[in-house]
């Protein structure tokens, strides 16, 4: 169990460090926390008029309204656009390396993940063939020169393939039978499982634990559907119980089982 959690990211470690291992936010105990003053308020500086009222409504209209244009909620042009992409923490990447997986007419899908990510071709239960997965991990030293010591806490894997789902067999009975050979090839013990709906289409998730990550006891959560004859599979591993990742990659999933396909080269169906 994580003791010791970022008060930036919330992001949980297991022993006390200096940095956070995701925002990278000095987290040491040396670091001085700064807090509002406690020194008591004048008098004068607690009143305030109609004027500093109509004044500060104003300025949330403002700023409202703007917020929207910059944001995209409504129409918008180029320069606008522009502006957008120069704001901090609204470009495609995020302060803590996160960033959106390539095109999602070649992937297959939409997905944002942290760091690197390599691509590989590997053998599925449940897929036709081969699956294409992607791998990122968290808490790798980029040089092991420079951290010896330093190990995976998290490997996110995301896959895809033709689904051999037999035409008899049903979405789901699918899906459970899958989702069992999975967990087997993988040594994994299972300890819940869920039948639930994800892009408008069954779903299945399961958590697992008893494997080891870099030497530590791991935990897992696995997310299955099938979308228009393809296989998606989103696995997260992690030595801290609460897997927190999972979730943050689901938020980020889009499925486009067309890919390539789902659009000719002038942008027409």
């Amino acid at each position: 169990m994580s003791k010791y959690r970022c008060p930036v990211c919330g992001a949980p470690h297991k022993e006390l460090t200096t940095k956070c291992r995701l925002c990278g936010h000095d987290i040491s105990p040396d670091t001085p926390v700064t807090g509002p003053s406690t020194a008591p308020a004048s008098r004068a500086g607690r009143k305030t008029g109609l004027g500093s009222i109509l004044l500060i409504t104003l300025a949330v209209v403002v700023l409202v309204a703007v917020g929207a244009l910059v944001l995209g909620l409504v129409d918008s042009n180029e320069q606008i656009d522009e502006v957008r992409r120069e704001i901090p923490g609204l470009s495609d990447e995020s302060d803590d390396g996160w960033t959106e997986l390539g095109e999602p007419l070649e992937t297959k899908l939409v997905v944002d993940l942290p760091g690197e990510r390599e691509k590989s071709t590997t053998e599925l239960p449940g897929v036709d063939g081969e699956a294409t997965t992607w791998t990122a991990v968290v808490g790798r030293a980029p040089d092991p020169v420079e951290c010896q010591n330093c190990r995976r806490d998290t490997v996110i894997s995301v896959s895809h393939g033709t689904s051999a789902r037999p035409e008899d067999t049903s979405e789901l009975e699918f899906l459970e039978a899958t989702m069992t050979t999975y967990l087997e090839q993988r040594g994994a013990t299972e300890t819940s499982r869920d039948d639930t709906e994800f892009a408008g289409e069954v779903a299945l998730t399961a958590e697992y634990q008893g494997r080891e990550l870099d030497g530590e006891f791991a935990y897992g959560k696995v997310l299955m559907v099938e979308k228009e004859g393809v296989l998606y599979v989103v696995d997260v591993e992690s030595i801290y119980e609460s897997v927190d990742q999972f979730d943050r990659v689901l938020d980020a999933l889009v499925l486009i089982p067309g890919g390539a396909e789902a659009e000719s080269p002038d942008g027409t169906a």
